[in-house]
């Protein structure tokens, strides 16, 4: 019985960190995309002086 307490204490602490990593995932590409966004505004600019 203890035995499988523990395991479900695992499980759900493994179900938490991925979902954390998930998000940091997530914000990760956010960042990204507006990295990417800028840079493409910044060439755009340049063009068109």
């Amino acid at each position: 019985m203890q035995e499988q307490t523990k395991q479900l204490e695992i499980q759900k602490q493994m179900q938490e960190y991925s979902q954390h990593d998930e998000e940091i995932r997530f914000k990760h590409q956010l960042q990204l995309n507006e990295e990417k966004r800028r840079m493409m505004n910044d060439e755009t600019h340049h063009q068109n002086e």
